[in-house]
């Protein structure tokens, strides 16, 4: 596959598209899926072969993200104590949104 070709590639989904194609291996992990990524179509690659060892085995290893923010969420979600600062804020922002969405389906 050429460079171009890569570069060409716009939204993240072709991009994941063409990685799932071509690396059989990331169909069945998310984790090699994302470094897959992070080499493809970033600059990763510039930090050195000693720090890509480091930052592989740390993608590797650690859970996926998404399972990070689901647990998050959750905790969250239970324990008043673990909530951001943003939460009230992002609740009144929904409230009003959901309001908006409201007016025009009445119409």
């Amino acid at each position: 596959m050429s460079s171009q070709f890569v570069k060409g590639l716009k939204t993240i989904k072709d991009k994941v598209i063409f990685l799932l194609e071509k690396y059989k291996e990331t169909q069945d992990n998310d984790p090699l899926l994302y470094l897959r990524y992070l080499q493809t179509f970033t600059d990763i690659e510039r930090i050195g072969e000693e720090n890509m060892r480091v930052v592989k085995k740390a993608i590797l290893s650690a859970p996926v993200p998404e399972s990070i923010r689901r647990i998050r969420q959750k905790l969250q979600e239970e324990t008043k104590e673990l909530q951001g600062t943003k939460r009230e804020h992002r609740k009144e922002e929904g409230e009003m949104v959901r309001k908006e969405i409201k007016k025009f389906s009445l119409r």
